[in-house]
């Protein structure tokens, strides 16, 4: 019986297991890793769009330009790369929501971690909360 791909990228030369928190993250990505990403972003950027009648209204005269230069009815994928607005309402919702909860940077040298040492290419999982500060975020920002 084969050891998983990506289970055995964890496990270490020389004891050739894992800690009660490598097992932990490995559980809580395989868990949440690819669960309803698309419909947690697209949740939460309506969520802010309620919050935020100012943003909503903006994106409102965003499409209804559109809609009235080209005379369209519906808009086409295509013209969605013209939406600049609506780019940076997504982009903003992504950050103040990040749909990871732990990312796994890799270390560009040596460097002390907070459960151990890491070599050069090791990885140690982050909460995303440390990164982003999420009891501190900026205001929620769409502006022109």
């Amino acid at each position: 019986m084969s050891t998983h791909f990506l289970i055995s990228n964890f496990l270490t030369k020389e004891g050739g297991g894992l800690t009660d928190d490598e097992i932990v993250v490995l559980c809580h990505e395989f868990l949440v890793g690819g669960i309803d990403t698309m419909t947690t972003a697209l949740e939460w950027t309506m969520a802010e769009l309620v919050k935020n009648q100012s943003v909503q209204s903006k994106l409102w005269a965003e499409i209804k330009s559109l809609m009235e230069s080209d005379d369209v009815e519906i808009i086409e994928e295509e013209d969605l790369q013209r939406m600049s607005y609506l780019k940076a309402l997504v982009m903003e919702s992504l950050r103040r929501h990040p749909l990871g909860h732990f990312v796994l940077p890799h270390s560009g040298k040596g460097v002390e971690g907070e459960s151990s040492n890491n070599h050069k290419g090791a990885r140690e999982a982050l909460k995303m909360e440390k990164v982003t500060f999420a009891n501190e975020r900026a205001p929620f920002v769409a502006s022109d």
